[in-house]
């Protein structure tokens, strides 16, 4: 997109973090959050949890084609119920809906712009941010299971960064139903 697009795409993420917030355990949209949060919180869930003599177990998800497999559709309904509507919600909409690339095929020359027709557009300043709208839906769901580590009473069993996930059980058995709970949360939405 053009830098203008982009500035103005700014402009818009800014307005939403005004009226909403992402999970907090999804590092992009939770503003002042990113990885190396997401690293200390996994160290000190560990360090709690050795303390404790309890033993973990973990896995790392990454969720392939992330963006490009993520339904506008999806991304637009997550956002609306995060609260976001109105002008700025069909401003996004324009954004998703109709976007198109032209690919360099060598130096000064592009071809034709070749629409979008699914997906979020890997490098739009505002994909993140609605992909992490999506991807709330998972860590709820696998919150409400009630599946993965406590600490303190509070559910931290799954860290986001993108579309990097990281399950954390207190046995063998719980990751298993946990890694089951994402891989039809996937299927159901990509």
């Amino acid at each position: 997109g053009s830098n203008l697009g982009k500035m103005f795409e700014r402009v818009l993420l800014r307005r939403v973090a005004l009226v909403t917030r992402a999970d907090p355990l999804q590092a992009v949209g939770s503003a002042g959050l990113d990885c190396r949060h997401q690293i200390h919180l996994l160290l000190d869930i560990l360090a709690a949890r050795h303390a404790e003599g309890l033993d973990t177990f973990g896995a790392a998800v990454d969720i392939t084609r992330a963006f490009p497999s993520t339904e506008q559709q999806d991304a637009v309904l997550a956002m609306h119920g995060e609260g976001i509507g109105g002008h700025v919600l069909r401003v996004l909409v324009g954004f998703m809906v109709g976007a198109s690339v032209c690919a360099a095929v060598a130096r000064g020359q592009h071809t034709a712009p070749i629409r979008l027709g699914v997906g979020l557009l890997e490098g739009a300043v505002f994909s993140p941010r609605a992909f992490a709208s999506v991807t709330g839906d998972l860590l709820r769901e696998l919150r409400r299971a009630g599946h993965g580590v406590f600490i303190g009473g509070v559910w931290v069993g799954a860290l986001m960064l993108m579309d990097d996930l990281v399950l954390l059980a207190g046995s063998l058995a719980e990751l298993e139903t946990m890694l089951a709970i994402v891989l039809a949360w996937c299927w159901a939405h990509r």
